[in-house]
């Protein structure tokens, strides 16, 4: 029989066996899909493990880091509320106005203060240095300085938020700020008015140079430190408790001190 009868006939014999090597192909390729299966499935439960494991190092990373970004103004407010909380000693704080965060979060200006006379009624040291009035002028026209009135007002803009919180805290109303300058004057007010009533008792200076840093510093082993930039809500701020780097701070502090005009008697440098 010729090579290609040979191969011919195996060929009728293989079709006739069609059904069988369909099964024969059938089960292979489930075995093998099964196999994969359980390879791809440890190698994903590897990668699981691995990934957890991984994601704990970088909290506990985190937790050992000296020195954190905590966030833009004013989501760091809440921080620094804390940290102040946490003072058993002293308390050193160093901003541009006495009411930080007053128009932009009031709920929260009215937790930070309230923590500041918290320590101070606990008897711990309290040092407070804010910008001088004309520096403080300077830092409301930078910081308003893209708004015009008619967007403060203007219920469709983000800007009427804090606006007509500050009208409604204020008890004043918006036809009695016909003006930008009728409003920084209104904001001048206030500052004003809580730095003689929220901050009396307070060792207190007015600091008429320019504040590179704002500060809040507890019993010299935990502060916390912002960046002031504009538009406001920029202002980046970081925690740190590096000691070598709160000790720099701390002469910060000192030098806006030691330049200061004190308003208590009871301030000491």
């Amino acid at each position: 029989m010729s090579l290609i009868a040979q191969l011919s006939t195996f060929s009728e014999k293989l079709w006739a066996r069609r059904d069988l090597l369909v099964a024969l192909l059938s089960l292979f390729v489930a075995v093998y899909a099964v196999v994969q299966e359980r390879r791809i499935s440890r190698d994903l439960k590897q990668t699981t493990l691995f990934t957890k494991e991984i994601s704990q190092n970088q909290a506990e990373i985190s937790q050992n880091l000296t020195t954190t970004y905590i966030g833009e103004f004013p989501q760091f407010l809440r921080n620094i509320i804390a940290v102040i909380g946490s003072a058993h000693e002293s308390v050193s704080v160093a901003t541009n106005v006495p009411g930080y965060g007053l128009y932009t979060d009031h709920e929260k200006y009215l937790e930070y203060i309230s923590a500041l006379q918290k320590q101070l009624a606990n008897g711990r040291k309290v040092k407070i240095v804010v910008l001088a009035e004309q520096a403080q002028a300077q830092f409301r026209k930078r910081q308003f300085q893209k708004l015009t009135i008619e967007e403060l007002k203007n219920p469709q803009k983000t800007a009427s938020n804090n606006f007509k919180a500050f009208l409604r805290w204020s008890d004043r109303t918006a036809e009695n700020i016909p003006t930008m300058d009728a409003f920084r004057s209104a904001l001048s007010a206030e500052q004003k008015s809580l730095w003689e009533h929220d901050f009396r008792g307070f060792n207190r200076a007015l600091y008429d140079k320019p504040m590179p840093i704002y500060l809040w510093i507890v019993d010299g082993h935990l502060a916390i430190f912002a960046v002031p930039t504009f538009p406001v809500a920029n202002e980046g701020a970081f925690l740190t408790k590096d000691e070598r780097l709160i000790h720099q701070l701390q002469s910060v502090f000192d030098g806006y001190l030691a330049d200061a005009t004190p308003v208590s008697s009871k301030l000491t440098r």
